[in-house]
Formats: C-alpha cells, structure tokens, sequence
C-alpha cells in the first residue's frame, strides 16, 4: 500500500518579507500594528511583529506575494503566515474586533485573529492555486482553538 509522501512545507514568518518597514514604513504605517496609540514601524529584520491583519489592503499584498511564491516556485508546495515569538500586535479597532472577549488583547490571547488572517489568505489562495497550502504555526499567542467563526 502506497502512502502520501509530505514534503517539508513552510511554516515559519513569511509576513515580515511582505510588509517590509523599508517598502512601506514611511508610505503606509497603517499596514503596521497600531501599539499604544501608534503605529509601530519596525526596524529592518525585526520579525516580532505582525502587521495590521485586519487591513485589507495588507490581505491583498499578502495573498499577491504568495501567489507569486508559488508561480516562482513551482516545486514548492506552502506558503506560511505563521508567526514567530510575537512582541507587537495591532490593537486598532478592526482587529480588535477579530477577538472574542473585550480584554484579549490585554491577555494576548489571539487565536481568533490569528486564525481569521490565515483562512482570509488560504481562501484566497484556494481560488487560484487549489493544489498548494499556507501554512502556520502555533505559538504561545494562538495555540487555543479559536471560537467557530474564525
């Protein structure tokens, strides 16, 4: 009987090589999280940071790099929005939103957000690259199950 073979798919942070504080930081600081009021640009190379997950505009440049990863990369089979030890998360309302209780934030208790970015991508992904996976990572952050809308 003969079985998959998975190859090693990807699932470390690909965002910070999206949303880059070179590219973006000074053009679109509302692609970054918004930290105690403001938004927070990140020095180049630092990866403990997501963006503003919910903006849709981050959404789409998400989805168009991946979509180009894999066009590049026609052997490689993921593409990961997983996340690494995070510091700096967005507490905008929208995002804000994306938690379930009042006080997640507060807890950092993500996994809702977390969750919803990753399906808003794979969803989109799916459209036009039904055979490849995005792919994450659970840390800290988000390693509870999310609530059934997510």
């Amino acid at each position: 009987m003969l079985s998959e073979v998975v190859p090693r798919r990807q699932f470390q942070n690909f965002i910070h090589n999206v949303i880059t504080p070179q590219k973006y930081g000074e053009t679109h600081p509302e692609y970054f999280p918004l930290v105690n009021g403001e938004r927070y640009i990140p020095e180049p190379g630092n990866r403990y940071w997501r963006p503003c997950e919910s903006n849709p505009e981050v959404q789409r440049l998400v989805v168009e790099y991946a979509r180009k990863w894999f066009d590049d990369h026609p052997n490689i089979d993921s593409f990961s929005v997983g996340m690494d030890d995070i510091s700096h998360l967005c507490s905008c309302d929208n995002c804000r939103a994306w938690d379930p209780e009042p006080d997640s934030y507060e807890k950092r208790k993500f996994s809702d957000r977390h969750y919803k970015f990753v399906n808003v991508i794979a969803k989109e992904i799916a459209k036009t690259h039904p055979d490849r996976y995005v792919g994450t990572l659970i840390y800290n952050i988000a390693r509870e199950l999310p609530g059934s809308d997510s």
